[in-house]
């Protein structure tokens, strides 16, 4: 008899560890849903967007509303990719900062840029290029070891594509891009 309990309790856990490990699978590919470069067009003018000061906003995300921020440094972003929804302004290498929870929270710097829709009425975003990063203390810190493998797998999932960040709630952002666009877009 007690090995039978035994027995159906391993077997318990191991289904349960079977379930988690599936639906972190599965979790991990609903991430790798960034565009591919290649399937963009090259805009027809060269626009930019100057930045002379820092910009950002920040969201909050998930069960616990965790504060994100994320921040583009000054620099000049030039026009590399379009669709029909908008405009890829990439900025210099490391330009994107990704921040999460308080201050002494993790933070990913991305090779990455500014969105900006043809519609008006729709702010403008913030994107970064899939697995250009390998800040993987950052990662052990927010997760530990299972934290830096996840990102690991992640950053292969999603490596080379365009990830759209989150929408800012908040208008000062996109007033602010809008504002600082070359002549030759607006």
């Amino acid at each position: 008899m007690e090995k039978n309990i035994l027995r159906h309790s391993l077997s318990g856990g191991f289904r349960a560890l079977r379930a988690s490990l599936a639906i972190s699978i599965l979790a991990l590919t609903g991430c790798a849903t960034g565009l591919s470069p290649a399937t963009l067009r090259t805009p027809a003018h060269a626009d930019r967007v100057t930045l002379t000061e820092v910009a950002s906003y920040t969201v909050l995300a998930g069960l616990f509303k965790v504060p994100w921020s994320y921040t583009l440094q000054p620099g000049v972003y030039t026009a590399e990719k379009e669709d029909a929804g908008g405009t890829y302004f990439r900025g210099p290498p490391g330009s994107v900062a990704v921040h999460m929870g308080d201050p002494k929270g993790p933070t990913w710097h991305h090779t990455g840029g500014i969105w900006l829709p043809r519609d008006a009425s729709k702010s403008p975003r913030m994107y970064h290029y899939g697995g250009d990063n390998d800040n993987y203390g950052d990662a052990m810190q927010a997760g530990g070891a299972i934290g830096a493998a996840f990102l690991a797998a992640a950053n292969k999932a999603e490596d080379g594509k365009i990830l759209l960040d989150p929408s800012p709630a908040d208008a000062t952002f996109g007033t602010t891009v809008r504002s600082k666009l070359s002549a030759a877009a607006q």
